[in-house]
């Protein structure tokens, strides 16, 4: 899931500028004698897509009366790695006749000239997809272990669908060793961004020298988690979310999902924060007679933070380097020392975080802190300042104040610890023998904690709970 480091043009499409066209585009395609659209909103969300929820009224044909919709279109940014709207259609069909809880796909539209970008239409279906709020049981308030159930049962569906009942000319042809083939990809991650970070390089060692082939491929969602599943007070309404899917290891989904950083802070609840990880597999092996193999979902769930590790690399590259100064992409970056700790502790269970080891290694996050500084001023200046007058005003300009007092003290902040060599030294295999590997991981898991007391200090202390 490569985010890259294209601007994000503010603009987003008005659906109301393209009412007549669409109205007359989908009287056509609904066989209706008239449509007309009466109400249209952007949901939220959408860093990649967007969502509007479109009501119709039709007259005439088999949709006659009141409709509510979604249309799902392009964002005015684009993923390379995503796949295009009309790609995702047929994705979303096919786990549709396969019986997966995703919302109906309507009608997909590649004709231009409607809205100006490929769109398609789905049924809309209610509940919430808020991660923190499932795991809190705000919506849904029945057994977890049931969603937790019902979850594997979904995601064994997905993975009915193979290379030999689906066809898709967009998906790349399965590799016989995915694992292989994802260390490889975001090793050139890595190197695209031209940064180096010795836990990532140790993680993707690590699975690189256990790494196994595939025999049969599965359709993988590949975004299978909390967040990208909708429920309400019943319970599971629908998977979102298919704009990454690709053939390999059905491990791969259930490493992902089970992943720490997709919990929401509920660390002794490996399926995705909602349930044990023996109800989703009893729920997986309803649909699907896979042996599940749980070294292969330790693999995965390691790449997964390994994934996420780079994706808040690209992040923060984006609001440094990539023209999008935000301060929420800035603070994404800093959430790396939290994928590393994880990356190590379960690379390396019996890790010491006090060893008296001679290896010193010493790292810094970025953004650093002169720029979190700077971003939070302009914040406060561009979009809270000119709503507030009175105490509330002077109080926000006395905070401006102080940020940029602080920005210019730390401004001759010391030069960061080079580890460029040490990265090097881990892919070329030189830490590969247990004693060298055991001083540097005692020597980084060291240098993740002292980080993690800066960056997240309550996320240590849950971690050593």
């Amino acid at each position: 899931m490569n985010f890259g480091s294209g601007v994000r043009n503010p603009v987003t499409l008005t659906v109301t500028k393209n009412i007549k066209s669409l109205e007359n585009y989908l009287a056509l395609q609904l066989a209706a004698d008239d449509v007309k659209v009466i109400k249209t909103k952007l949901l939220s969300g959408g860093a990649i897509q967007e969502n509007w929820l479109v009501d119709l009224d039709c007259s005439g044909g088999e949709n006659d009366g009141v409709q509510h919709y979604v249309l799902r279109t392009d964002s005015p940014s684009s993923v390379a790695v995503s796949h295009s709207r009309p790609q995702e259609y047929q994705l979303i069909k096919a786990a549709f006749d396969q019986g997966v809880t995703v919302p109906k796909p309507i009608l997909l539209c590649e004709d231009l000239s409607v809205i100006d970008r490929p769109f398609y239409i789905m049924e809309c279906v209610g509940g919430s997809a808020i991660g923190a709020h499932i795991i809190k049981q705000r919506y849904y308030k029945g057994d977890m272990e049931d969603l937790a159930y019902q979850l594997g049962y979904e995601m064994a569906k997905i993975h009915k669908i193979t290379p030999e009942t689906n066809n898709f000319d967009f998906l790349k042809s399965p590799s016989r060793n995915p694992g292989l083939t994802e260390i490889e990809r975001y090793r050139a991650y890595l190197d695209e961004l031209g940064v180096a970070r010795p836990v990532l390089e140790l993680g993707l060692r690590s699975l690189e020298l256990i790494a196994l082939p595939w025999e049969k491929p599965v359709l993988t969602h590949n975004d299978f988690r909390t967040g990208n599943y909708m429920v309400d007070e019943k319970g599971l309404t629908a998977i979102l979310d298919w704009e990454f899917s690709g053939w390999s290891d059905p491990h791969e989904d259930m490493g992902w999902f089970q992943a720490m950083c997709w919990r929401f802070g509920a660390r002794d609840k490996p399926a995705g924060g909602v349930g044990s990880a023996d109800s989703f597999y009893k729920g997986y092996a309803k649909a699907s007679d896979l042996k599940i193999d749980t070294s292969r979902v330790r693999f995965w769930e390691v790449f997964a933070h390994i994934r996420w590790g780079v994706i808040a690399l690209q992040q923060a590259d984006r609001h440094l380097n990539g023209g999008e100064k935000n301060l929420n992409l800035a603070l994404t970056g800093r959430m790396l020392p939290e994928m590393e700790f994880e990356i190590l502790t379960q690379i390396n269970p019996e890790i010491i975080f006090n060893s008296s080891n001679e290896m010193a290694i010493e790292t810094f996050d970025q953004p650093d802190a002169k720029d979190l500084l700077e971003t939070t001023a302009s914040l406060l200046k561009e979009k809270l300042l000119p709503s507030l007058d009175g105490d509330a005003k002077f109080s926000a300009l006395m905070a401006i104040n102080a940020i940029n007092i602080s920005t210019r003290e730390i401004s001759n902040q010391i030069s960061p610890f080079d580890v460029s060599k040490i990265c090097t030294d881990i892919r070329n295999g030189i830490y590969d023998a247990p004693a060298e590997r055991d001083d540097l991981s005692h020597a980084l898991i060291k240098d993740v904690v002292r980080r993690l007391k800066i960056s997240n200090p309550k996320y240590l202390k849950a971690a050593q709970n």
